[in-house]
């Protein structure tokens, strides 16, 4: 959290930040620091890859994520065309409202 504070007392918009920090550092810089958080993965995948510091879509926005990084689970579906990923991307939305 003091790297966080040092970056909005240094003039910095936005912190990038894992899922597991986005709570803490949500409360320590305020409201209207941008946060942007990788490690995102559907609930259906959890432990799908490499990444262990994970949270799914709606708990990283519930705990104050302004930005998701949603990488792996929507790129895994490229080869199979346009329709895999446009299905598999408005799946991962869904799970945010």
């Amino acid at each position: 959290m003091k790297l966080a504070c040092l970056a909005k007392e240094s003039g910095a918009r936005a912190i990038v930040c894992s899922p597991l920090e986005i709570a803490a550092i949500r409360q320590a810089v305020g409201p209207e620091m941008t946060i942007i958080t990788p490690g995102v993965r559907p609930s259906d995948e959890a432990g799908g890859d490499d990444q262990t510091r994970i949270m799914s879509p709606a708990q990283a926005m519930n705990a104050g994520a302004t930005y998701l990084v949603i990488g792996r689970p929507i790129t895994r579906f490229w080869a199979q065309g346009a329709q895999a990923l446009a299905s598999r991307a408005q799946a991962l939305a869904d799970q945010v409202k």
